[in-house]
């Protein structure tokens, strides 16, 4: 049987590094607690709408992807983690599932994009 965390954390908009630190603690918290999989909240890099996704969002794979992605590698969990993905042309409200080896095994982007 798999172990599932659901992990509530707060959201700070627009301080990506602080939001990126709370991510990495909770993903190392589950794995200490055995979990296979733990899934983050969306938008946790600059929280949802905040008006610093227009310039801070980054496109997936980035360095926002990279931080949860070495997480992962790190404590050898299945992260899903809910992230702002910013493309040629739009902003996305997007989620995806890293494998413990720390591969974007998938990505989701919600259908509308983010109005901002």
């Amino acid at each position: 049987m798999r172990r599932i965390a659901m992990a509530q954390m707060r959201v700070e908009g627009g301080l990506i590094d602080n939001n990126l630190r709370q991510a990495v603690n909770t993903i190392e918290a589950a794995a200490t607690s055995n979990c296979d999989i733990v899934v983050l909240p969306e938008c946790l890099d600059v929280g949802w709408t905040h008006p610093s996704a227009k310039t801070e969002a980054q496109p997936i794979p980035g360095p926002t992807s990279q931080v949860i992605s070495q997480a992962a590698t790190d404590h050898h969990i299945y992260v899903v983690a809910g992230l702002t993905e910013r493309t040629d042309q739009h902003i996305y409200n997007a989620a995806i599932l890293v494998s413990p080896s720390g591969e974007i095994l998938l990505k989701h982007r919600k259908i509308n994009v983010l109005d901002i």
